[in-house]
């Protein structure tokens, strides 16, 4: 192995989650494109994203000092804006999760719900038609 390899090994950081940010995404997985329906995939994606993000030292020290005044890091992935917060060199933690409002993803969590809203009402109209006869 490079020398430069092994001395970037252990330069991972280690990115968490607060429970009711991962409790949004499985709330809202159905309005994820990439993890449509797939919340853990998300929840994996995202730690991944996070964990092999890479800044200086200085960049780091900068992001640690802002959590400290509760000023928080944003990042878009998949159809929602993550804020973390650095909690040190090498550890983050994901504060929340939104949905994007862009316009476009407004309208498509639109048409997702229009969707699933008429599956609901085949279904009852299925079922009741199934106990009249």
């Amino acid at each position: 192995m490079a020398p430069w390899i092994k001395e970037s090994v252990d330069t991972r950081n280690v990115a968490t989650a607060k429970p009711a940010a991962v409790a949004f995404v499985r709330e809202n997985a159905r309005y994820l494109r990439e993890y449509r329906d797939d919340a853990d995939a998300y929840v994996l994606g995202l730690q991944q994203t996070l964990e092999a993000e890479v800044r200086s030292k200085f960049q780091t020290k900068k992001r640690v000092a802002d959590a400290e005044r509760g000023v928080r890091c944003q990042v878009q992935f998949d159809e929602t804006v993550v804020d973390y917060l650095w909690l040190d060199e090498r550890s983050m933690e994901v504060q929340a999760v939104a949905l994007s409002t862009s316009p476009e993803q407004v309208a498509a969590r639109n048409k997702i719900d229009k969707k699933l809203k008429k599956k609901q009402q085949k279904q009852q109209q299925q079922l009741t038609a199934e106990t009249i006869a």
